[in-house]
């Protein structure tokens, strides 16, 4: 099963408060973190990390044995749960009811923890 979604609403609501301490664990030097929080113009590279931070966690979850998220590219090759391009998300999973509900409570916390209304 593939699912589609249109991720302009999270693009359109980013909390900067998420953003600073996404960037600080994932190991950024603070001059860094600095750096765009005191001129930033654009939210399009802080979508793209948070982009990061659910493929990271969907990427996590296809990978437990059998967890029926995301397929094989090949035989002894780890599983894709999702493909992104833009603001199109492409979450794949096995059509079971218990998958979606997970899928659902995956990305509630996900939108939970960046900020955005769903």
């Amino acid at each position: 099963m593939a699912l589609k979604l249109d991720m302009k609403t999270v693009y359109d609501r980013i909390e900067w408060g998420f953003s600073w301490q996404t960037l600080s664990k994932l190991g950024f030097h603070k001059k860094w973190i600095e750096w765009p929080r005191e001129c930033v113009t654009t939210v399009l590279y802080l979508f793209i990390i948070y982009m990061e931070v659910l493929a990271s966690r969907l990427y996590h979850q296809a990978n437990l044995q059998k967890s029926g998220m995301g397929i094989k590219m090949s035989t002894h090759g780890l599983r894709l749960p999702c493909l992104f391009l833009a603001y199109d998300s492409l979450l794949l999973c096995k059509a079971d009811r218990l998958l979606v509900i997970q899928l659902k409570v995956i990305l509630a916390l996900f939108l939970c923890i960046i900020g955005s209304a769903y």
